[in-house]
């Protein structure tokens, strides 16, 4: 567990919008060198500057690098972790945070945004902690954090796919946390309830249409700062449990899931009927 990040090294995916890029932030104001990663260097450089560019990352000896990364590259993936060590002398931490969405119905899916989807989001997270983890191995200590969801442990409708790979995540976390203990090396998932992010209105749908306005009307709460989750987020790694969950009703439905499943797939059933009314409304 990592209680104080100065000088620590994070490789952070997904860097360039949401939650990866105030991450960054976050970590670099509590010292540590982040290697803010995106698909392109006109994604991550911007974050990078923004998070240089603040006071308390200077004052507290941070730095964020940004570096060019698509994950769904895997020898690209494992050459942006090996950099990191050549550079720094370790790799402390390695946040699997990059991700794509699908919502809407899934008889409407493409059957190669499947592939991409799981892709992106599972084998992806699979292969670069893979690669993490033995680097970490050899150095006797290290953390891999695993960003899923509150649709990693209940039934989504809606976004059935996108839920799946977060349930594959959390089923990886599990299992890996149990092998890497014995290495020193610490595993975690971040569970994520609604927070303010660019994904929704990124989702890809069957219409071609902004997914957003439909996510936010079927949502009863309202969506977290982004800032604050990223704190909250970070605050938990140096936690003693497994998952990390934000806001504070994620954990809740995590234990009622866990003990009556059935009211949570009754809410799923009445999800998808308002997704429908909604999408129905918007076609007209």
């Amino acid at each position: 567990m990592i209680n104080d990040w100065r000088n620590k090294s994070v490789l952070v995916t997904g860097a360039g919008t949401g939650v990866g890029k105030h991450l960054c932030m976050d970590l670099a104001q509590r010292g540590a060198i982040v290697y803010a990663t995106a698909r392109s260097m006109e994604k991550c450089q911007p974050v990078a500057d923004w998070v240089n560019a603040d006071p308390r990352v200077k004052a507290n000896g941070g730095q964020a690098i940004a570096k060019p990364l698509e994950v769904g590259n895997w020898e690209e993936f494992k050459i942006a972790l090996n950099e990191v060590v050549e550079e720094q002398g370790k790799l402390d931490c390695l946040i699997n945070n990059a991700g794509i969405i699908y919502v809407g119905e899934y008889y409407d899916m493409n059957e190669e945004f499947i592939k991409q989807l799981i892709h992106v989001n599972f084998s992806s997270v699979a292969t670069g902690s893979l690669y993490a983890y033995r680097i970490m191995k050899e150095q006797g200590y290290g953390t891999i954090v695993n960003v899923s969801s509150m649709g990693g442990f209940l039934p989504t409708s809606s976004m059935v796919l996108y839920s799946a790979t977060k349930h594959a995540l959390v089923g990886l976390t599990s299992g890996l946390a149990s092998e890497a203990e014995a290495f020193g090396i610490d595993i975690k998932a971040m569970c994520l309830g609604y927070i303010e992010s660019e994904m929704p209105a990124k989702a890809r749908t069957a219409t071609g249409t902004n997914a957003d306005a439909e996510i936010r009307e079927m949502l009863p709460m309202k969506a977290m700062a982004t800032d604050k989750a990223a704190t909250r987020l970070i605050n938990g790694i140096a936690s003693k449990g497994r998952f990390i969950f934000v806001p504070w009703y994620a954990k809740l439905m995590y234990y009622i899931q866990r003990y009556i499943p059935g009211v949570m797939y009754s809410g799923a059933i009445d999800s998808m009927k308002k997704f429908r009314e909604i999408s129905q409304r918007k076609q007209g």
